[in-house]
């Protein structure tokens, strides 16, 4: 996974009054590691340390080591049956289910193991990892999958935005352009708090993720589709709406939920629902995809505009990047600051103390940053820094020498490539914690939403 880029969606608080009102962050893109066939399921990896603790609703799930152990008892096991041909099927399924389940300690080994012995020999080639992966026919997919690439983002349109929904296709009015699973949530729970001078608790706003959200104004309930591209679809009005909401047809809709009680689906521990984004007219290939956000949700956003007013004391972080090819040492700093809204983060890897050499720089020892076979090493998160001195490595690049602060402790590293060094803004500063921030749930058409879920007085 390539990690986002904090853009702030090409809006400045100084001049657009959607800022904060949309996500600054984008680019966030998935890369395959191994060869994917026609039917397989797509994974990541979570870290194994995700799956202990949720034993009790997945079950003893394998392990890296699981299936390490369980591909030297299944080839060792598949050598067995071509040394001994004389077994018939049902005596080496016997000894089979007696080693998988009788003489194998650990679960998850057990679980790793294939349990029917006619697929030892296929274990045994590809790997039990590899075995145990579902594998769907593209009949099947057709026929229960949606598909998810009919749309794509990219600048809106519309002026001072943001991001937008186009299609990649041309789609017929009456056609599915999207199909979304939905996060149920309570409105409750985007409320954000402060304790005032006098030490009282008070709500002051709603977090950002209530503008991606579908809801009713007369409803506790939220609802957060995350489809890929569905939330960069932009509200419009009158003609240049395209598209409309639906309850989904999908075999997975748990439509019973539409009779529950508010208190009942937010009971509910999984999401269950989906929502289907019909085309209302033909919609052009790369024409970008408008929903009506609904009155309620048009009234508060003329209301905000009639009451904005620009943050003129402000840079980005984003804009810093941009604009900053050489950075300041914060020696330079004390004479010439950056804002104070901004810090530099170095993506040093975790391990340099390990596998650096060091020299004796300006400042004293400094592990020098290092590389292999001309690759350089990138640390998985930025951590604080302060730049401390700059050489020239080329005509127009520079490398750095900063105090890099662990979470447990700090380092001096040497010969920092700048694109290794970036700013990034200080917790609480960004956009999306303005305090007049625009926030409105994209409300759904009444018509669709059930009068179980109405229990908020208008």
């Amino acid at each position: 996974m390539v990690r986002p880029t904090k853009t702030g969606g090409s809006l400045h608080r100084k001049a657009d009054p959607a800022s904060g009102a949309i996500s600054s962050y984008h680019g966030v893109h998935f890369s395959v590691s191994a060869a994917i066939p026609k039917g397989r399921e797509v994974f990541i990896d979570y870290g194994e340390t995700w799956l202990h603790g949720r034993e009790g609703s997945l079950g003893k799930v394998p392990l890296k080591e699981s299936y390490e152990r369980a591909d030297l008892i299944v080839q060792k096991f598949d050598s067995f049956l071509h040394n001994k041909s004389k077994l018939d099927i049902e005596q080496s399924r016997r000894i089979w289910s007696f080693i998988r389940q009788d003489l194998t300690f650990d679960p998850r080994v057990t679980t790793a193991l294939p349990p029917d012995v006619e697929d030892i020999a296929k274990a045994s080639q590809v790997g039990t990892a590899i075995h145990s992966l579902p594998h769907r026919s593209i009949d099947w997919l057709q026929k229960n999958g949606s598909c998810l690439d009919n749309i794509r983002s990219g600048v809106s349109s519309i002026k001072n935005i943001g991001m937008g929904a186009f299609a990649t296709i041309s789609i017929s009015a009456g056609d599915i352009i999207a199909t979304t699973p939905l996060i149920h949530i309570s409105r409750n729970d985007t409320i954000l708090l402060k304790r005032t001078a006098e030490g009282i608790i008070v709500p002051y706003g709603h977090q950002l993720l209530r503008n991606y959200c579908y809801g009713h104004p007369r409803s506790s309930l939220l609802f957060l589709p995350y489809a890929p591209v569905v939330n960069y679809i932009n509200h419009n009005t009158g003609s240049l709406v395209n598209a409309k909401m639906v309850w989904s047809s999908f075999p997975l809709h748990k439509s019973n939920w539409l009779e529950k009680s508010v208190h009942e689906v937010l009971a509910e521990p999984y999401s269950g629902l989906f929502v289907d984004i019909v085309a209302t007219k033909d919609i052009a290939k790369d024409e970008e995809v408008f929903l009506d956000y609904g009155w309620g949700w048009q009234r508060a956003w003329d209301q905000h505009i009639s009451t904005w007013g620009p943050s003129l004391n402000y840079i980005s972080a984003y804009q810093l990047e941009k604009s900053e090819r050489k950075i300041k040492t914060k020696f330079e700093q004390e004479l010439d600051p950056y804002p104070i809204n901004v810090i530099t983060v170095c993506f040093v890897p975790s391990d340099i103390e390990e596998v650096s050499s060091t020299r004796i720089g300006i400042h004293g020892e400094e592990f020098i940053w290092y590389e292999s076979q001309s690759l350089l090493y990138f640390g998985d998160r930025g951590v604080p820094c302060n730049i401390l001195s700059r050489e020239i490595e080329t005509e127009s690049t520079y490398s750095y020498s900063a105090d890099v602060f662990f979470p447990n402790n700090h380092l001096r590293v040497g010969k920092i490539p700048r694109g290794f060094i970036h700013f990034v803004d200080k917790p609480y500063t960004g956009d999306e914690h303005i305090e007049s921030s625009f926030r409105h749930e994209i409300l759904m058409p009444d018509d669709i939403y059930p009068q179980f879920w109405m229990d908020l007085e208008r």
